[in-house]
């Protein structure tokens, strides 16, 4: 019988012990070479995500599931759908997801080859990730604003395209916007080839996502 009382009570320290540890809240950033920290000397310290982390505190655990060159369009030329990293987000099961997707999209090939159908994937993303146990928090982020650049990155498609497509996928799921592109529009100091961030560029970015995030 004392026996039986001794596991008993070390069952009980167990569950209280685990009871008591703090809850961890798992963010993933979704999102391209913008995201993964492309131009950086150490990506893994210096992309926005990382930043994020440090902002945000122990209280949550941020990765980076950034991919370059990749699509939020399905008939993408590198459609994220198809990339190892968006199966590893829903394995991760977030609690807070942030995508900062639409950057390549603008190229020639991609969203005037597929007119319309940038906003009927942005939905089915959005459907994938709400479908996770988890119930993730969405952010979607206006991409960041491009400017002259090698890439054939095209800021009006940005503007005519993408922007109006988030805000309206945003409004219908009740997902949260964070504004990248007005933010950073008069910003093209931040933005070395016109694309994507420097080490300056990246922690002001992140300083604004954890700000989101925070409210």
């Amino acid at each position: 019988m004392k026996r039986v009382t001794y596991f008993l009570f070390l069952i009980f320290l167990a569950v209280f012990f685990q009871s008591c540890e703090p809850t961890v809240i798992k963010v993933a950033c979704v999102g391209d070479s913008i995201t993964e920290g492309y131009g950086l000397t150490d990506k893994a310290n210096e992309a926005y995500p990382a930043i994020i982390a440090r902002e945000l505190g122990k209280k949550y655990r941020v990765l980076n599931f950034g991919q370059s060159g990749t699509t939020l369009l399905k008939k993408g030329d590198r459609p994220y759908w198809n990339n190892i990293a968006f199966k590893n987000v829903l394995a991760y099961e977030p609690d807070i997801i942030i995508i900062q997707l639409g950057t390549n999209d603008s190229k020639q090939q991609n969203i005037p080859s597929y007119p319309g159908e940038f906003i009927d994937d942005l939905r089915a993303m959005v459907d994938s990730f709400r479908l996770l146990p988890s119930r993730p928090d969405i952010y979607l982020c206006k991409p960041v604003p491009s400017f002259p650049n090698e890439y054939n990155i095209n800021d009006s498609v940005l503007m005519a395209d993408v922007v109006p497509a988030i805000e309206q996928v945003a409004t219908e799921q009740s997902c949260k916007i964070i504004d990248l592109h007005t933010t950073f529009v008069d910003r093209m100091n931040l933005f070395p080839d016109g694309v994507h961030p420097g080490k300056e560029g990246a922690v002001e970015l992140a300083e604004y996502i954890a700000s989101s995030i925070k409210k």
